[in-house]
């Protein structure tokens, strides 16, 4: 995780009773390309991780589930709307373990942006709370990586164009 940007401000793990993930990667796109993928969550079935079943979006938000070791999390997130064109945040709506999640882009240039993604979620209580630390979050985290390295695998393919079509 960098740490060297403008503006980059790495949180508590915990913070109002919140537990937080965060995870960035460098996509060579447009800032405005990748935000526009963002926030439109139609899409986001294209790329996220096998941890992740159920999934329905509309353009304004998704549902999905959670799957992690001995337990599955429903999800329901609205978009959050936002003036600031390197912003996307989702946040809860009704019945769902994660409180947000939020999409910062940071543009290095026409075709190269870094894009930081935060997970805010409550961790279960009880028996399954024993298992946040060794074994939920891990796999959250690896959930979280894996849908932003397809994510990026994805836009970075639909940006190249096959050799015989450049020709033509």
């Amino acid at each position: 995780m960098t740490n060297h940007l403008p503006g980059y401000d790495t949180p508590k793990a915990v913070r109002d009773g919140l537990q937080r993930l965060r995870d960035d990667i460098h996509i060579h796109a447009a800032p405005a390309e990748v935000r526009a993928r963002l926030a439109n969550p139609t899409t986001y079935d294209e790329w996220l991780a096998p941890h992740v079943r159920d999934f329905s979006a509309d353009t304004e938000g998704m549902q999905f589930a959670l799957a992690v070791p001995g337990r599955t999390e429903p999800v329901r997130l609205r978009r959050q709307p936002l003036a600031d064109v390197y912003l996307v945040a989702y946040v809860r709506d009704g019945d769902s373990a994660v409180e947000s999640l939020t999409w910062a882009l940071h543009a290095e240039g026409a075709t190269e942006v870094h894009v930081t993604v935060e997970l805010a979620y409550r961790a279960a209580g009880g028996i399954a709370g024993v298992l946040e630390p060794l074994v939920h979050r891990p796999h959250r985290l690896q959930a979280l990586r894996d849908s932003l390295w397809n994510f990026k695998q994805r836009v970075e393919a639909d940006r190249r164009v096959p050799a015989d079509a450049a020709q033509a």
